[in-house]
């Protein structure tokens, strides 16, 4: 995962959602990220985010949402 790569050198990533149930399209900035793995399923991918509303260290799962993101390199 890209996002990742970009994250752990300590850069947010500004990342637009696209159809999210949440943010459905909205931009928000991305800080962190974990990867959820149960056993027998396939593992789920969240991004730690800065919502633009307010809230911070909001867990968004990636999971197909993920339309465009803008970082500096």
């Amino acid at each position: 995962m890209i996002i990742q790569s970009l994250i752990n050198p300590n850069k947010p990533v500004i990342v637009d959602t696209d159809n999210h149930p949440t943010f459905d399209e909205h931009w928000i900035i991305a800080h962190g990220y974990y990867v959820l793995t149960v056993p027998y399923v396939d593992p789920q991918y969240y991004i730690i985010v800065n919502n633009g509303w307010g809230d911070n260290n909001v867990n968004v799962l990636v999971d197909n949402y993920i339309d465009d993101m803008v970082y500096i390199e």
